[in-house]
């Protein structure tokens, strides 16, 4: 007999609320004066100086934060691609590229570096005295003769660290108009090309941070009137102090610099405490100062927190009751996000509420219908996608037949016509097209495969047509190895030379290209023919846009069209990919082919994003 398992005893939400609200509220409340009284003052001074090193482990913290950002921002110069260019290195290094053309391709690299909204401005200076900069504030313009004195600076006083180095703030007084308070950030580039040349510095990068950045987050730091937050170096010079603050003294920086080997510390004088950090490798110093006057304030304030507090005992009450009641509707909020995941589709979500009232079973309840509806789901998505393969195999026994019976009625006319060898290669191309045909039972090719059945396909159409049409290739080669459908590009040459060149006085020309658009293959097949009519283009147009039913419509038309390519192209990569075609009469007609760019590298297929070639 099994055993039947106790369930837990149900408990009510307005008995939980009842029972915290008393316990949690009305019963703390005649202890919390007392301790205002006999704890609270006596350990203020003690809090405020914790609170001082919280603020320093959190102001720590963001400059330990922002060092790494523009570290990191200053070392991706070396893997930080130009458009057409390559590298940085490669631009710096290239003896042949134009001034202008180097112009250009720096000012795109510093564009690509200035994306941040902090960064005011970035330059690059090259050894031999050449500058580039750009700015992201308009109306910022480089003062000529401010960057000759500049330039001369930083040449004669270039230092060969391999490491950022950051300067005070100051005044960005090298351009003409805008002035803001900055922080530069500076690397030197090297060339890293070889083990010879890893010394040898090619220029050196600056980035101009807005001190605006730094102020945002240090002023909101509360921790007295008179308290303040600094930023110094290993040699006792300061790089920032918040706006509120004097800088300070001499004899406390050269004091804290002195501990050199000291991570973390605290020191004071007669006026304030000081406590202070080292980061790392960068030399930076984070001091906070605890003005003393401002923990004498904070003691003073003392009863008159305890008279607030006293006077609004009652919204505390309110404030445990709203407390409550959040941890109310939390669990609401998530049976709210699961039931939003699962209307997207994410049947695999579960609620975990882990409670034994009414919302606990809402919860299961919840869990216990995705679980279901999941089932159903896969089971209904199995039996649609056996469908769907099963109507793709239709497709290909539909296109075999038809490619084959018209290469065997070229041929036959062919022979009729000439009794000689061209016979014989539109055999041996005919046999070329029979292997790629029937030799795998992959659906899926290389453009380089297609292609080549293309030019066997071609070599009789041009005995045929006694050299009238010329067939043009133009894919780059990183391309040949692009997966397409097999098939896919056939059709739209036979049409070409059927329906646009056919009808067309003198010579043609069908001209097929492949580019990569991000991730994107875009084959291009082009005649010079005469064209498709308007009302036909668009009657042609409505019966691709139309997903459902092109089988129908190529089984209408008495053969194997450009529908069933379209439909291939989409069941097999999705409603993005597939066919664009333009035509303009007595001219000629383009149509494009739209697959994902996928690769047969070895080991398998690879999705490889890209520019546009």
């Amino acid at each position: 007999m099994e055993k039947i398992k106790k369930k837990k005893p149900y408990v009510s939400i307005f008995v939980k609320l009842a029972v915290i609200f008393f316990a949690a509220g009305l019963i703390p409340l005649l202890f919390l004066s007392r301790f205002f009284f006999s704890e609270f003052v006596d350990n203020m001074e003690t809090e405020t100086i914790k609170n001082g090193k919280t603020t320093l482990e959190y102001a720590g913290s963001f400059v330990d934060d922002w060092l790494e950002k523009w570290g990191e921002l200053t070392v991706s110069m070396y893997t930080r691609p130009i458009a057409e260019r390559g590298y940085l290195i490669d631009v710096l290094t290239d003896e042949s590229i134009q001034p202008s053309e180097k112009s250009v391709a720096m000012r795109r690299f510093l564009l690509d570096m200035a994306s941040d909204s902090q960064i005011t401005s970035v330059r690059f200076l090259e050894r031999n005295g050449n500058l580039y900069y750009v700015s992201n504030k308009p109306g910022k313009i480089l003062d000529s003769e401010a960057a000759v004195v500049w330039k001369q600076q930083e040449l004669s006083g270039r230092r060969m660290e391999k490491t950022i180095r950051l300067l005070p703030a100051h005044t960005d007084s090298y351009f003409k108009t805008v002035e803001d308070q900055v922080i530069t950030i500076e690397r030197n580039f090297y060339d890293v090309r070889s083990i010879k040349n890893v010394d040898q510095c090619l220029g050196t990068l600056y980035i101009d941070v807005s001190q605006e950045s730094i102020n945002q987050i240090m002023d909101s730091i509360d921790i007295g009137d008179k308290s303040g937050f600094y930023i110094m170096n290993e040699a006792g010079e300061e790089i920032y102090h918040n706006k509120r603050v004097e800088s300070l003294s001499p004899e406390v920086s050269s004091l804290i610099a002195g501990y050199s080997d000291a991570e973390y510390g605290t020191l004071q004088n007669q006026e304030s405490y000081y406590h202070y950090q080292k980061h790392g490798d960068s030399g930076w110093i984070s001091v906070v100062s605890v003005h003393k006057e401002d923990v004498l304030n904070r003691v003073k304030m003392t009863k008159q927190y305890i008279m607030i507090t006293l006077s609004a005992s009652c919204l505390i009450l309110v404030l445990i009751y709203v407390g409550f009641s959040k941890w109310i509707t939390i669990p609401i909020q998530k049976l709210k996000d699961g039931m939003e995941q699962i209307q997207k589709g994410y049947l695999d979500t579960r609620i975990k509420i882990g409670r034994n009232d009414e919302i606990g079973l809402l919860g299961e309840g919840l869990n216990e219908m995705a679980a279901q509806l999941e089932t159903y789901i896969e089971q209904v998505y199995g039996a649609e996608l056996r469908q769907r393969e099963a109507e793709l195999n239709a497709l290909k026994t539909q296109i075999k037949p038809h490619y084959l019976y018209n290469t065997l009625d070229i041929i036959r006319m062919t022979a009729l016509t000439n009794e000689d060898m061209q016979t014989a290669r539109m055999i041996e191309s005919l046999a070329g097209q029979l292997r790629y045909l029937i030799g795998s039972s992959s659906d899926k090719v290389c453009l380089e495969e297609e292609l080549q059945n293309i030019k066997n396909y071609f070599t009789m159409i041009k005995i045929r047509y006694e050299e009238r049409f010329d067939l043009k290739l133009s894919v780059p080669e990183r391309l040949q190895k692009a997966m397409i459908l097999k098939l896919s590009i056939q059709p739209f040459v036979e049409n070409a030379v059927a329906h646009g060149l056919k009808f067309k006085t003198g010579q043609g020309m069908v001209w097929i290209s492949a580019r990569q658009n991000e991730d994107i293959l875009e084959l291009t097949v082009m005649d010079d023919g005469v064209g498709i009519q308007p009302e036909k283009l668009a009657k042609l147009q409505s019966q691709i846009d139309c997903v459902e039913g092109t089988a129908e419509l190529s089984k209408a038309s008495g053969g194997v069209g450009i529908c069933n390519v379209q439909e291939r192209i989409r069941k097999n990569f999705g409603p993005q990919y597939g066919i664009e075609i333009k035509s303009t009469e007595q001219t000629g007609t383009i149509v494009i082919l739209r697959f994902p760019c996928l690769f047969f590298p070895e080991g398998g297929v690879t999705n490889v994003p890209g520019s546009t070639d």
